[in-house]
């Protein structure tokens, strides 16, 4: 003899079909675009993604990434910033790891680093500043920006907004580069 399904079995049946409907309509939905931007030091892309983030109301991602690197490694934010964008030796990533308890290696930075660009990304509707976020997400969910202008404008706009001599630019570039 069959017994009729409980009220109980019923309303769970159809909050699982509910749930599976919802699935799969996340899955068709297209998710919020990403747009990662790199640039050339001196050729004004910060001022750039200040106005796209602006113009398109996305949220604007540049040094605070250091902030989030730092809280999901447990690590300060000073140490996170010594990787932040720059390079060390190997001589120097062997010294600091002698004379530091906690020291940050290289690898522990990108790890991190990909964990927090990857939560930016699947959020979407956000605007990423340099961090090699054009290299760690994937193409198809962001789009990519490098902003590029000559030489001599690039040291120009260092002069305008550091107020550094015009050698001093060119060494900042040349350096950065």
């Amino acid at each position: 003899m069959k017994t009729k399904p409980s009220s109980v079995e019923k309303l769970v049946e159809e909050h699982v079909r509910k749930w599976e409907i919802s699935r799969l309509k996340k899955k068709q939905e297209v998710p919020e675009p990403v747009i990662t931007v790199s640039r050339l030091p001196g050729s004004g892309g910060r001022l750039i993604v200040r106005k796209i983030a602006d113009e398109m109301d996305f949220d604007l991602f540049d040094s605070e990434i250091v902030q989030k690197i730092a809280e999901s490694a447990r690590v300060s934010s000073a140490i996170v910033e010594t990787l932040d964008e720059k390079g060390r030796s190997a001589v120097e990533d062997w010294l600091s790891a002698l004379v530091n308890d906690r020291y940050f290696w290289d690898e522990g930075f990108v790890k991190h680093l990909a964990k927090v660009l990857n939560v930016i990304g699947k959020h979407g509707k956000a605007v990423i500043l340099g961090r090699g976020a054009s290299f760690i997400l994937p193409p198809a969910e962001c789009v990519r920006v490098l902003v590029l202008a000559p030489f001599e404008v690039r040291i120009q706009n260092i002069i305008r907004e550091f107020g550094a001599s015009a050698e001093e630019a060119r060494r900042r570039v040349m350096r950065t580069e």
